[in-house]
């Protein structure tokens, strides 16, 4: 009975789909707050990237899930959660932040689902950013240079555009580092 039982388990596990990187990038009570927060809206699933981009991913030291990030982004020393969320036609750049039991979201940026594709979530150190590609009149949350004491959340394309963010007492800025 336990040989069968041994076989059987083994059958199942070798036929049981690979598990989402990005499921366990994001603890089960933020998924939980996530989707009361933003009913409908869709977190990042593993899938949501080409298979090319992961690979590259992972072999440059990360992990499967381009779609998740973690790093002391608003500057409290605490672990913080970048994601990206899809919400209709729009994808948003959301920073997660724990305070006592109770998640807070904030919506850091916007994009198009067009895109989705390539969209990554990355952080970078503390340092001092500039904008690379100034064409003109700043954006919105747009700023010429910044210098960060903790770490910044890092999006954008892959092969293509990053642009990081970071949080001041007034809210986000950004610099776009390649375009």
């Amino acid at each position: 009975m336990q040989v069968s039982l041994l076989v059987a388990f083994a059958f199942f596990a070798v036929g049981a789909p690979p598990p989402d990187a990005c499921a366990a990038a994001l603890p089960e009570d933020l998924r939980k707050a996530a989707s009361r927060e933003f009913p409908g809206g869709k977190l990042p699933k593993q899938s949501d990237n080409l298979s090319e981009d992961i690979q590259y991913h992972l072999d440059h030291g990360g992990d499967a899930c381009l779609g998740v990030s973690t790093g002391s982004f608003t500057g409290r020393g605490k672990k913080d959660y970048g994601f990206l969320l899809v919400d209709r036609k729009e994808v948003w750049l959301i920073v997660a932040t724990l305070k006592g039991k109770t998640w807070r979201f904030e919506k850091v940026w916007k994009g198009s689902t067009d895109y989705r594709l390539r969209l990554f979530v990355d952080k970078a150190a503390p340092g001092k950013f500039e904008d690379c590609c100034l064409d003109g009149e700043l954006g919105p949350g747009q700023v010429v240079t910044f210098t960060s004491d903790h770490e910044v959340v890092v999006t954008g394309l892959t092969e293509s555009s990053d642009i990081a963010f970071f949080k001041t007492a007034k809210g986000w800025v950004h610099v776009w580092l390649s375009d």
